[in-house]
């Protein structure tokens, strides 16, 4: 049996951490949230992973190009980056690129979803900075599972 552990905060509490805040109801509380992007020109991939990632208490922006991913970029500051490298012109390796040659950008963790999942691909997008590629169809449970442990990793790198 593990301890247990109770506390409440003041109903208002304001914070300015550069992200937003969550309220979660469970803790009685505001925790920073965790900010995804998701970009896909697939609607229903967006619209799925959205209402997934929420569930999860994930905050999620969604684009539709890599030109409106990029610029959501420039704008908001993401803890995890989702992407579809055969999205069309410019695709999803040139935003990998220009995302990697931003200060910063260049280390939030890049889950790239793809149905292309080839040896030799699945090298070249990792050498160009996708931390790491998801076959679709999308397995959600794996998804969750990824998108929290590349959070969680980037989270400690950035503390330690």
């Amino acid at each position: 049996m593990g301890a247990r552990l109770a506390f409440t905060l003041p109903s208002r509490v304001v914070v300015s951490l550069g992200k937003q805040l969550y309220y979660h109801p469970k803790f009685r509380g505001v925790l920073l949230a965790r900010t995804i992007l998701v970009a896909d020109e697939d609607n229903d991939t967006r619209i799925i992973l959205r209402t997934v990632l929420e569930r999860h208490q994930f905050v999620v922006v969604e684009a539709a190009t890599a030109d409106d991913a990029f610029n959501a970029t420039q704008v908001q500051a993401f803890d995890l980056i989702i992407l579809n490298y055969p999205m069309p012109a410019p695709d999803g390796r040139t935003l990998v690129r220009r995302l990697r040659a931003v200060a910063t950008t260049r280390q939030v963790p890049i889950l790239n979803l793809t149905s292309r999942v080839v040896p030799q691909f699945l090298q070249e997008a990792a050498e160009e900075g996708v931390s790491l590629t998801l076959p679709k169809p999308i397995d959600i449970e794996n998804v969750i599972n990824v998108v929290s442990e590349l959070i969680s990793a980037h989270s400690i790198a950035l503390i330690g």
